[in-house]
């Protein structure tokens, strides 16, 4: 009776580079998926703006500005609030959002962008 014996080295080194790819995808991933939550919020509070809008049309600036800081408020987003800008184009108002967020790789930086724009 003979009994082959196999190799045991290739399997626990094998073993060793999935968990390092799975250590490196958590932790891109894990600096990833806050920013793009961010990213949501922000979306979501762009799209209830522009819901309270949609029948009325805003007095004013300062109006839009008080109507946004509530709904950052109420998203707990308020250190966004500079990322907004709010102009006055012809007879709509525009309201502009510009974030930019680094993503530390291992390797490099890199950044996310969100630009957005809405008129009402």
């Amino acid at each position: 009776m003979k009994i082959s014996k196999t190799q045991q080295g290739k399997s626990s080194v094998i073993l060793i580079i999935i968990l390092a790819l799975i250590g490196v995808g958590v932790y891109v991933g894990l600096q990833y998926i806050p920013h793009k939550m961010e990213f949501s919020s922000v979306d979501s509070i762009l799209n209830d703006v522009e819901k309270k809008y949609m029948e009325t049309q805003p007095k004013n600036i300062a109006e839009i500005q008080d109507t946004l800081d509530k709904y950052l408020n109420v998203n707990q987003k308020e250190g966004l609030k500079e990322s907004f800008e709010i102009t006055k184009e012809n007879d709509e108002y525009l309201i502009k959002v510009n974030l930019v967020r680094e993503l530390n790789l291992i390797y490099k930086k890199t950044s996310i962008k969100y630009d957005r724009e809405i008129y009402l």
